[in-house]
């Protein structure tokens, strides 16, 4: 292993507690490991953390350790999108010089996605923001901001349909209208599901004519 390769970059804190405990064998003082979160609508990273792992209790920490790069802002809202004091779980909200506009001939789903608020008033420092807007992107994310200023993801938001598997976010129910649509009029219906382990994608479906 080349000594000036000292960095590697995880997008998900399960993958990163596999790495951790991968990480603490090597044995090597100057090895890093970074944690980096985000969506593909902000351009895939926002934020990013350098993870402890010489410890079990480094290994467990309930932290991802993540900042935001410069000129990003990650907010936790309420589902009113208000924002919520230091330590409150709601919904991650990013914004920032490279988040997407949209997303192509979908202008409802960029509807639900980007919305148009008011700063308003921080309820941890009382800066007064009100009547200056934003369109921050939800991310649909789960998660709360510590006291040391740092992102914690703690999953998704009930309800939602996106999962990771091997670390790349999908959309169930966008695989399962694919298969509808591919099918040719064959399929009339599929449900996608996550199914562990090992981590695989099941999709039971409905046929529009008998199966010899």
């Amino acid at each position: 292993m080349a000594k000036h390769g000292t960095s590697h970059c995880q997008p998900e804190r399960k993958w990163a507690t596999r790495c951790a405990k991968l990480f603490r064998k090597f044995e090597c003082e100057w090895l890093q490991l970074i944690n980096g979160y985000g969506p593909a609508e902000i351009t895939m990273v926002c934020a990013r953390g350098l993870l402890p792992y010489r410890t079990d209790a480094d290994v467990l920490a309930s932290s991802d350790y993540l900042r935001p790069w410069p000129n990003y802002s990650m907010g936790i809202r309420d589902q009113q999108l208000n924002i919520v004091p230091v330590g409150f779980p709601g919904e991650v909200c990013i914004s920032g010089p490279s988040t997407a506009l949209g997303y192509l001939n979908r202008a409802e789903e960029t509807k639900q996605k980007f919305v148009e608020v008011d700063l308003g008033v921080d309820p941890d420092n009382n800066d007064n923001n009100t009547g200056r807007r934003t369109k921050p992107y939800r991310s649909g994310d789960f998660g709360r901001i510590l006291p040391d200023g740092t992102l914690w993801v703690l999953g998704r938001l009930d309800g939602d349909s996106q999962v990771k598997i091997h670390g790349t976010r999908v959309e169930l129910g966008e695989i399962a209208d694919v298969i509808v649509e591919a099918s040719n009029g064959a399929i009339s219906n599929a449900t996608v599901s996550l199914r562990r382990p090992p981590e695989i994608l099941a999709a039971p479906s409905e046929s529009n004519s008998p199966i010899a």
